[in-house]
């Protein structure tokens, strides 16, 4: 797993929004990544908090059904 603080940690009461994506899934192993954003509320920009990436072992597993 791998963090990247890119700017102050939000706060309580703070608005964030979190979007994670399964970037690939294959055979045994599967790439994800997330971005957190604190949002203002007033102007709707958002400030990215942090960015994460993860690999993650998932032999045996059946992959989800897209539809």
């Amino acid at each position: 797993m791998h963090l990247s603080y890119l700017s102050a940690a939000a706060r309580p009461g703070d608005v964030v929004r979190v979007q994670a994506d399964a970037d690939r899934v294959g055979g045994s192993l599967a790439f994800v990544s997330v971005r957190i954003a604190r949002v203002d509320e007033a102007s709707g920009l958002e400030t990215v908090v942090a960015l994460g990436r993860h690999t993650k072992y998932v032999k045996g597993t059946a992959p989800a059904e897209r539809g």
